[in-house]
């Protein structure tokens, strides 16, 4: 048994794209939006297995590019890509609930973005890489402080608490 249900791993992410299509446009510039999806990506496969955790991307990133109409495919492969390598990265490190959400949160919302602009380039729009990810700083703030405050607001464990938790 573990900390959630399936429906989370769709509620979480169609919640963050909700707040990421309506909010976050009036709070960021146009092209400076934070991929708060991703983010909650990030949030949930740090506790998840890699399968879990690739699943976890697919479903958020299908959820993505169905709101965008666009592209289909292109964030269904790179979130469910970036969900597993959290979720193999996370039986790597060290468990923290602040410090190493937020560097794996940030270090993702790079890693997601280069994989978006070679994915763009594989389908023929060119776009200069330096005006691509002219944006990463404001992407790596966010992904450095809202993926450790998703963590905490969401209350996730790692499995081995859970687990401990659920024996008693």
């Amino acid at each position: 048994m573990w900390q959630y249900h399936w429906l989370t791993w769709v509620v979480a992410p169609l919640a963050a794209l909700v707040v990421e299509t309506t909010l976050l446009p009036l709070l960021f510039p146009p092209g400076y939006v934070p991929d708060l999806v991703l983010a909650t990506v990030v949030a949930l496969a740090l506790f998840e297995s890699p399968v879990r955790g690739a699943a976890l991307g697919a479903i958020a990133g299908l959820l993505v590019d169905l709101a965008a109409g666009r592209m289909w495919g292109l964030n269904l492969g790179v979130d469910a890509a970036v969900g597993a390598a959290v979720a193999v990265l996370q039986s790597k490190i060290v468990r923290d609930a602040v410090f190493v959400p937020g560097l794996v949160g940030a270090l993702a919302q790079v890693v997601a973005h280069l994989l978006d602009w070679i994915a763009t380039e594989a389908a023929g729009l060119h776009f200069a890489l330096g005006v691509f990810m002219r944006p990463t700083p404001v992407w790596i703030l966010f992904g450095l402080f809202f993926t450790p405050a998703l963590v905490t607001l969401l209350g996730l464990r790692p499995r081995h608490e859970v687990d401990e938790r659920l024996r008693f």
